[in-house]
């Protein structure tokens, strides 16, 4: 950014990040409260807030690296004009111990524990905030201008545009309330290619985005009508929107929690 500035000194920086946030078991509270901390890393480093005796700090030179590495981000290190959050349906997590319910691929461990690390939206009976918690969140830590930078579900077309006009929603009752959100971003504009394996397979899956590619050229999709309709009155009516997105049903949860809801 400094190069970059040296020649465009306009240019804006928006570093994203997930900032999902971390609940869990009473049991394990303390991971989760250490995850809460370290998801902020990435602009805490960039804006010299990673101070000597500061957790990130030990935990930093914990990991390996240096002081001298360290002493480098004592001060702030690059202009972050804007904060962008990459929110997905998954970002927030559920911590739990009692690991029997869990599928194997959302199962580890750390130096004290054996834990399910799974998607709170499957495993917690309570919704969490979403996309208004997470603006929210970093609207108070940082009180910088915000965007939501990638927003996007893979799934039906229907779901796609119910959770982006709930993330429309959350920017403009998070702006009513005082809070600098600028923008709302859709993710990916003309879809993905083996995203759901974060492209560490060529699979061939393909994710339709605001445009569809699957005959090799771009057509619209229901979520582009969406979006233009947003942007050019604010609003959006339609059938789609009246059901809840699947997020919000019980349906969503581990069969282990549906049964313990209905004893």
């Amino acid at each position: 950014m400094e190069k970059i500035r040296e020649v465009n000194s306009d240019a804006i920086l928006i570093q994203t990040e997930d900032v999902g946030r971390t609940f869990s078991t009473r049991e394990m509270k303390y991971q989760a409260n250490f995850d809460n901390e370290r998801r902020w890393l990435t602009w805490d480093l960039l804006l010299g807030r990673v101070q000597r005796g500061t957790p990130m700090w030990n935990y930093l030179d914990w990991a390996g690296v240096t002081l001298d590495q360290l002493a480098f981000f004592e001060e702030p290190r690059c202009q972050v004009d804007i904060l962008g959050i990459n929110h997905y349906v998954t970002s927030d997590r559920y911590l739990d111990e009692n690991v029997g319910s869990y599928p194997l691929e959302v199962r580890g461990r750390n130096h004290r524990h054996v834990y399910a690390d799974d998607a709170a939206v499957r495993a917690r009976s309570i919704a969490s905030g979403g996309f208004s918690a997470a603006i929210a969140e970093a609207h108070n830590r940082y009180a910088l201008p915000i965007v939501l930078s990638e927003v996007h579900l893979g799934s039906t077309v229907d779901e796609q545009m119910r959770w982006f006009h709930e993330a429309w929603q959350a920017a403009r009752t998070t702006r009513e309330r005082g809070m600098d959100v600028r923008a709302v971003t859709a993710w990916a504009l003309l879809g993905s290619f083996d995203w759901n394996s974060l492209v560490t397979r060529e699979d061939g899956n393909y994710e339709a985005g605001v445009f569809e590619l699957r005959n090799g050229h771009p057509q619209r999709t229901a979520l582009a009508d969406l979006l233009m309709t947003l942007v050019r009155e604010n609003r959006f009516t339609d059938s789609s929107l009246e059901s809840r997105g699947w997020w919000r049903k019980r349906s969503r949860l581990r069969p282990f929690l549906l049964d313990e809801l209905a004893a």
